[in-house]
């Protein structure tokens, strides 16, 4: 007992303090946050690319940049082509020896764009006979589009995001998916998009 005497008390509870803090995950409550341990299953932040080909990763990372989550899964290309978008995603958290701990996203939603919250769905031709565009969502939402680029014309039949003014006029679109990768992908959507 006499050794313990040696050291300030103010010593032993900072060591204390010290390996308690290094035992535990520090959660994360606004940005990219882990909802708990390992196979918890939410991560939100602003989508980055990261690293140099052949290791370029997806990340979500926080607004402040001290934390980001990788995002792995079939959800990873579409959510890479985000870039500078707010993202929520769902999945589980995992560990591999090529990534480390990453999020393997099951399913997505888009936040914002510059802001904005974008519409997300399938680009379609209009099923009324005239020359048009129709956005068809996941919750089968058929969204009549007008004054589409050529670039987002070339999209046809793969998922896309747009913003739309009043008149439905497409101010910003992205393409998460040619329809090329559409056909090689199962049958899932993004949750919760309109």
């Amino acid at each position: 007992m006499e050794r313990f005497h040696r050291f300030p008390p103010v010593a032993l509870a900072a060591l204390w303090l010290g390996i308690i803090g290094c035992a535990r995950e520090v959660q994360v409550s606004s940005g990219p946050s882990w909802v708990g341990e390992i196979g918890a299953d939410a991560a939100s932040g602003v989508v980055r690319r990261m690293g140099n080909e052949p290791f370029v990763r997806t990340v979500l990372q926080d607004e402040s940049a001290e934390t980001s989550v990788v995002v792995a899964g079939p959800y990873e290309i579409e959510i890479g082509r985000l870039a500078g978008a707010r993202v929520s995603a769902t999945g589980r958290f995992a560990r591999s020896e090529e990534l480390g701990r990453h999020l393997a996203a099951s399913s997505y939603e888009i936040l914002s764009v510059d802001g904005v919250r974008p519409h997300v769905g399938t680009l379609e031709l209009s099923q009324e006979g005239r020359h048009g565009f129709v956005l068809t969502t996941p919750g089968g939402e058929a969204i009549p589009l007008t004054v589409l680029s050529e670039g987002l014309e070339s999209a046809l039949g793969g998922r896309v995001w747009v913003t739309l003014d009043e008149s439905q006029t497409v101010t910003r679109y992205g393409v998460l998916r040619t329809p090329e990768e559409m056909a090689e992908l199962e049958p899932q959507e993004p949750a919760g998009q309109s």
